[in-house]
């Protein structure tokens, strides 16, 4: 973990469970840390728990469903923090429906997520990459 510390890593789904531990490890390991998800009051809890680990927590609100909140997201990172070294796209939903019940909207909102919401963060955050020329980036995709 050495060559990460002062490096900027993103973490969507960044508000509770998986995201949110990923986030608090990185930044304990001496990383600076966007934790990205919708609720903020859950952000601003993980942001308060930070204080005083080796790296640190930035927080943003954000919806990676929407295109215009990923670019914001990633050019934050860029702008604010001085680039994108890792991505963790986290962020994700599942409906436990047998597959007769399930109906369109859950498969619509699930594609949003899962699908389309990943694809955005990537293409910004290679993008990023390339601007900066890191070309020893991270994306870390859970599924």
């Amino acid at each position: 973990m050495e060559r990460w510390i002062g490096k900027v890593a993103l973490v969507t789904g960044a508000s509770s469970g998986i995201g949110r531990a990923i986030a608090f490890s990185l930044a304990e390991h001496g990383m600076i840390v966007l934790a990205v998800a919708r609720r903020e009051s859950k952000l601003k809890e993980l942001e308060d728990s930070a204080k005083g680990l080796k790296g640190e927590i930035h927080i943003k609100v954000a919806d990676v469903t929407k295109e215009e909140d990923v670019i914001a997201t990633v050019q934050f990172a860029d702008k604010q923090l001085g680039g994108l070294h890792v991505l963790v796209n986290n962020a994700g939903t599942s409906y436990c429906t047998k597959v007769l019940d399930c109906n369109l909207e859950h498969w619509r909102t699930m594609f949003d997520l899962n699908v389309f919401g990943l694809g955005m963060c990537t293409r910004e955050a290679v993008a990023c990459m390339k601007r900066s020329n890191i070309d020893d980036g991270h994306i870390i995709n859970i599924s």
